[in-house]
C-alpha cells in the first residue's frame, strides 16, 4: 500500500518526537577558526526496516551499524550481555532539510520547539551566506564580521542542548495516579 504525501510526514513525525535527534555539529570546532555550522537530523534504530524506509523516502546518508556490548538483567536477575546494532540514517543538506522540518513541524509534539529553532537556524545560515563575498581565496561576509557569526551560531547550539534536556511530565499519568488514589481511599 503506497502512502500519500501527508501520512508519510506524519509517521517520520512520530519517528523523529520518538527517536530523532535534532543537533549543530561544529567544524574547526577545537581552532575556533572560520568555524562551520551544520545542522543534522539523526535517527537511530535497531530495526534497519525503518533506516531503508526513511532512506527510500528523504534520501539522506545511512551509517553500517557498529556492534554495542551492552549488560542486560533477565527477569530471573541473571546479567548477560547482549550485542546490538544501531543503524544511523542522517540528513544534513539545508536545501532538502528545510522543506523536510517545514512538513513534519505540524505533526510533531515532543520536538516541536526544537525543529522551530532547527528551522529558524537554517534561516539564519542562508541569509548570512548570502552576504558572503570573495575575496581572494577567502569569503568574507559583506556586513556581519565573523565573531558576531559564531556567537549567533553558539547561541542555536546551546539553545537546542537546553531543548532536549527539558523534562516535561505526563498530564495523563498524574490524572491516573491521582484517581486511582481516590478509588483506594473509597
Amino acid at each position: 500500500m503506497k502512502q500519500n504525501n501527508t501520512s508519510r510526514y506524519a509517521y517520520l513525525a512520530g519517528i523523529v518526537d520518538g527517536e530523532g535527534c535534532l543537533r549543530i555539529d561544529i567544524g574547526n570546532e577545537v581552532t575556533r577558526k572560520n568555524p562551520t555550522y551544520r545542522l543534522r537530523l539523526q535517527i537511530a534504530q535497531k530495526n534497519g526496516k525503518i533506516i531503508d524506509w526513511l532512506y527510500g523516502n528523504f534520501g539522506g546518508s545511512v551509517y553500517k551499524p557498529s556492534p554495542k556490548r551492552t549488560k542486560c538483567i533477565r527477569p530471573n536477575g541473571e546479567i548477560y550481555e547482549s550485542v546490538c546494532f544501531d543503524y544511523r540514517w542522517s540528513l544534513t543538506k539545508r536545501e532538502n532539510l528545510l522543506p523536510l522540518l517545514k512538513k513534519i513541524l505540524p505533526f510533531c509534539i515532543e520536538k516541536k520547539k526544537q525543529i522551530e529553532e532547527g528551522i529558524s537556524f537554517i534561516y539564519y545560515l542562508e541569509k548570512y551566506k548570502k552576504g558572503m563575498k570573495k575575496v581572494g581565496n577567502n569569503f568574507i561576509h559583506k556586513e556581519e564580521n565573523i565573531e558576531n557569526y559564531i556567537q549567533v551560531c553558539d547561541k542555536y547550539y546551546w539553545t537546542l542542548r537546553a531543548l532536549k534536556k527539558i523534562h516535561i511530565p505526563s498530564a495523563a499519568v498524574e490524572t491516573k495516579l491521582a484517581a486511582s488514589s481516590k478509588e483506594e481511599m473509597l
